[in-house]
């Protein structure tokens, strides 16, 4: 064992063929790089499956084996709590990582007995939860003895992640596991680089599987195992065939080794199928595989996030699937509904175990190209956005420095040197003790916290606005307890399809359609507005509101669609930088200094009380041109891609053409002028991605 401190402690009950094992393996490897440095623990994989140690040996990481640690509950499990509470107290690490159900179990109950037994240790425990098992898997009473388990050590836990908004809702709102505090939604990631192809790779991949130029190839990735439902699959292809067109030559492959294989066998055999299905086994060489397909199928009746669909989306491979866990949030916004299947913005969902609806849905999938090529063309640009292995390493280097604050009254903090009177606490708005105490500590609030990014808006539209809307209740409900005053941030959005421009403060907001999920954001942020002003009239709370136009600079990051950090990044790493739309829309950016200052003057000034500002640049500029500046500010050689707004968001999105602010108003109040040149920023921020990277 390395003699260098092990910050993190990962644990998983065993590297077999799936998505958790590289996840982990993943975020070993890439946080050691980050001076995280890891060390991973692992039980056993039992003969019936097969090990993926080669993927842990190819990154470099070399796991510690508890051979104790196996699926099945027994009396090992105790040997190895107990092996993992002695190598806690050996190399006392800050954080403990757990990763799936067994390995959460004995790797949580060893943490409570080593922060018990040891003084002084401020280890941190956070668990991540791939799927679960508290249906799918096992009887009535087990699970609700899992379940109450689950529970138990959910008090043990300082963060709890999931890895999708579904699985979520699933697994606090449904199973009632946790605190909501307790949870942060972490989106796998994987490494896009080795996810994409050439035509001529298609074409020897579709060679080595023999397939011709006029056959379809539909494929179900994953281990033979009950939870998959691969019996499902084959039943579905039975079907499938009395509706699609005569002579449509399709195959299907199942990808995958597992103790189902002669029983999946048999079933072929006797569905009369065998001549169409083939079993490829267990393969090193799925990204090769991927290519010669031309759509994925998943029948699971239990999910977290299938690293399988992510990967097939990355390479533009539309799915049909069984809307469970977190295929529901890769699927997307819901578009029209077939019998018994619906057709979603990435995909085709049907019922878990409806073999009809599913089996019409692959129909429809396979019998329609142009479909397959708009859903493909949607995944890729949604993963791109949303699952690449520096945003999962982003997101979890950043919780783990969280956690590592120090502790308040159980919030964490972190005090700068150089502002020791600065406090940086990690928790909801909405939790209203937490925040209840912070108002009673400060003098005026700046409330910012928000669901912003306009994938999360037209993807997750309920989030968006119980988040903005009660968050906001909360803070001026305290707020006016101690009649503390309050600055709201708002936003441009609201002026919605308005084409009065410049955008005045006195001007009508002319929202889009409620159909449109977009707009859920702006809905919320005027309801926002309206109730501080409501405040202010009713019951003399001071409130200031600000609608803020593009603010931009270093540290902003790109994960929730922000476009100037997204372009740099791409443009720093050699990809396509991805322009949604024609390009011709345009924006104004405004420097984050030049922001901040403006909004420490409104709260200063009297006058700003019960008024709305608009705030930001109103030097507008092109989205297309913008991506052209920036690859030429980088000495990049990225191609600029133009993205259908359907592909990157939803059928119908609508978009703001011009999004210009009058800001007369608060340069006479505050005087205020944009200061900081457009280049300028875009250096600040390439200079700062620049040291990250």
């Amino acid at each position: 064992m390395s003699e260098i401190p092990i910050r993190v402690l990962r644990l998983i009950a065993r590297l077999n063929v799936g998505g958790p094992a590289r996840h982990v393996v993943w975020l070993s490897a890439g946080l050691q790089a980050r001076g995280w440095q890891s060390l991973l623990l692992t039980g056993v994989v039992p003969p019936t499956e097969e090990d993926m140690r080669y993927f842990a040996d190819q990154h470099g990481v070399e796991p510690v084996v508890i051979p104790e640690m196996s699926r099945e509950i027994s009396w090992k499990d105790a040997v190895a709590v107990w092996k993992v509470f002695r190598l806690m107290r050996r190399v006392r690490p800050e954080i403990i990582h757990t990763h799936t159900a067994k390995a959460g179990t004995v790797g949580r109950a060893a943490a409570a007995m080593y922060r018990w037994s040891t003084p002084g240790a401020k280890c941190r425990v956070v668990h991540t939860y791939h799927g679960h098992i508290f249906h799918g898997y096992y009887g009535r009473l087990k699970t609700a003895m899992f379940l109450a388990i689950e529970r138990m050590l959910a008090r043990v836990t300082d963060a709890i992640l999931v890895v999708s908004d579904q699985q979520f809702d699933e697994i606090h709102r449904t199973f009632r596991v946790g605190r909501q505090e307790q949870f942060r939604v972490v989106p796998l990631g994987i490494d896009l680089q080795t996810f994409r192809f050439s035509a001529a790779e298609r074409d020897q991949a579709r060679q080595r599987l023999r397939l011709h130029d006029d056959e379809i190839a539909i494929a179900a990735v994953g281990r033979l195992t009950a939870v998959k439902n691969q019996s499902m699959f084959l039943r579905a292809i039975a079907r499938t065939r009395e509706f699609l067109s005569p002579g449509k030559k399709v195959r299907y492959f199942i990808v995958g080794g597992g103790s189902l294989k002669t029983e999946l066998l048999t079933q072929a055999s006797r569905l009369g199928i065998s001549d169409c299905v083939e079993f490829l086994g267990h393969r090193d060489d799925a990204q090769t595989l991927y290519a010669a397909f031309d759509g994925l199928a998943l029948t699971s009746v239990n999910e977290g996030t299938p690293l399988t669909l992510i990967e097939g989306m990355a390479m533009r491979k539309p799915f049909v699937a069984t809307a469970v866990g977190g295929v529901v949030d890769l699927a997307g916004t819901p578009d029209r509904a077939g019998e018994g299947w619906m057709l979603h913005q990435r995909g085709i969902l049907a019922a878990s175990n409806d073999v009809e609806g599913f089996a019409r849905g692959m129909a429809v999938l396979i019998g329609d190209r142009e479909l397959r090529e708009r859903l493909g063309a949607r995944g890729a640009a949604y993963v791109e956005a949303n699952h690449s292995k520096e945003r999962l390493l982003d997101d979890v280097s950043a919780l783990y420095d969280s956690l590592l604050m120090p502790h308040e009254n159980r919030l964490r903090f972190a005090r700068s040197g150089e502002a020791p009177r600065f406090h940086y606490i990690v928790e909801p708005v909405q939790n209203h003790r937490v925040t209840a105490e912070l108002v009673d500590r400060c003098d005026v609030i700046f409330h910012l916290a928000a669901a912003v990014g306009v994938r999360l808006i037209v993807e997750s539209p309920v989030r968006t606005i119980e988040t903005n809307v009660r968050g906001t209740e909360v803070i001026l409900e305290l707020a006016n307890k101690k009649k503390k005053k309050v600055l709201i941030a708002s936003t441009s959005e609201v002026y919605g399809v308005s084409s009065d421009l410049p955008f005045r403060e006195d001007g009508s907001l002319v929202m889009g359609a409620p159909t449109k999920g977009r707009w859920s954001y702006a809905c919320s942020k005027a309801i926002d507005e309206f109730l501080a002003l409501a405040y202010w009239r009713e019951k003399k709370l001071p409130t200031v509101i600000v609608r803020l136009f593009n603010t931009v600079g270093p540290r902003q990051t790109g994960q929730y669609g922000m476009v100037v950090p997204t372009f740099i990044k791409q443009a720093l790493a050699g990809r396509p930088i991805t322009v949604f739309g024609d390009g011709t829309q345009t924006r104004c950016f405004c420097y984050v200094g030049d922001v901040v200052e403006a909004l420490v003057k409104l709260m200063q000034h009297p006058q700003a009380v019960g008024e709305i500002f608009n705030l930001g640049s109103n030097q507008e500029i092109s989205i297309l041109d913008l991506a052209k500046r920036v690859k030429e500010l980088t000495g990049s050689r990225s191609e600029i891609h133009l993205v259908p707004y359907d592909q990157a968001y939803e059928e119908g999105f609508e978009d703001m053409p011009r999004r210009v602010p009058d800001i007369s108003k608060i340069h006479s109040l505050v005087g205020f002028q944009p200061r900081t040149p457009l280049d300028e920023v875009l250096r600040s921020v390439i200079e700062h991605q620049s040291v990250s990277i």
